[in-house]
């Protein structure tokens, strides 16, 4: 399982829908991240390598996503 923004994605998910499951991403911004990252939303969680998962971790940081949202709210 890989932990991204606090929440821990199933290994047999795409990495789209994955990235559903952490709050304040939607559909439009998973592929939005995805794309220009240049990572193939097609890709489970598991076939990701350690590099891709920083990349994203690294990019959500430019969005309010979990507890920083909830404050915000």
């Amino acid at each position: 399982m890989a932990r991204i923004s606090g929440i821990e994605l199933a290994d047999n998910w795409k990495i789209d829908f994955a990235l559903t499951k952490i709050k304040g991403i939607g559909w439009a911004l998973s592929e939005k991240i995805l794309s220009s990252l240049k990572i193939d939303p097609t890709k489970r969680v598991s076939e990701l390598s350690g590099e891709e998962l920083n990349k994203i971790s690294g990019k959500l940081e430019e969005y309010p996503t979990e507890g920083e949202l909830a404050r915000l709210v």
